[in-house]
């Protein structure tokens, strides 16, 4: 069990433009506990840094689906900070890289979706 394990869907900061996409703190807490699977299975990392590395979700939502980029706050110092932004997928199969992710959040930053997961604190 990790620091992470307390978190709901009540703690995610939604900005405006992901609440005018309908995207719910349901959404986003799927996309948080998907990342957290993913990091726990991650045996390639040692387990102190599986919970730091940027890493994508695919998540159903509705009729759509969504890639989300996942990705600790730079320096978490004693509690990590995660940060998600999701991106429509369309008719696409494969999950978006992560470096594709970062290319686009450069290219267009005007039209993200974002959450933020609050710290033990409730500080973002």
């Amino acid at each position: 069990m990790h620091e992470t394990d307390s978190n709901t869907r009540h703690d995610f900061f939604i900005n405006d433009r992901a609440r005018e996409a309908g995207l719910t703190q349901r959404f986003w807490n799927q996309a948080y506990l998907m990342f957290l699977k993913e990091a726990d299975g991650d045996t390639s990392v040692p387990v102190f840094d599986r919970y730091d590395i940027a890493r994508i979700a695919r998540v159903p939502f509705g009729q759509r689906r969504f890639d989300v980029l996942v990705r600790c706050q730079p320096d978490p110092r004693e509690h990590r900070i995660y940060r998600l932004t999701a991106f429509a997928t369309g008719d696409e199969r494969q999950h978006l890289e992560v470096s594709e992710a970062y290319d686009r959040l450069r290219e267009d930053r005007a039209t993200l979706v974002e959450a933020v997961v609050l710290d033990s604190n409730r500080r973002w």
